[in-house]
């Protein structure tokens, strides 16, 4: 989905990735492979505009994964722009 949707945005146009995944596999690993692609760069998210949120850590800075917990559900988000 996120190859098809760097197709069809605009140069200059931003994307969010996001799933309703804690798994590298299904999150960072995609990221990585469409930034190695490169028609999107990534626009890194503050982790500091999420304080309280409990975040997992990540194997790509700029993206964020929230701890599924009694408040949250797990989740991933990555911001893309096109190039």
């Amino acid at each position: 989905m996120l190859a098809k949707a760097i197709q069809l945005v605009s140069p200059g146009h931003e994307i969010v990735y996001s799933t309703c995944s804690i798994l590298k596999a299904e999150n960072e690993d995609i990221v990585r492979r469409a930034l190695k692609g490169g028609k999107v760069r990534l626009v890194p998210i503050d982790p500091d505009r999420f304080k309280g949120v409990p975040c997992l850590p990540v194997s790509l800075p700029g993206t964020l994964c929230i701890c599924p917990d009694e408040s949250y559900e797990g989740f991933f988000a990555a911001h893309l722009i096109r190039v």
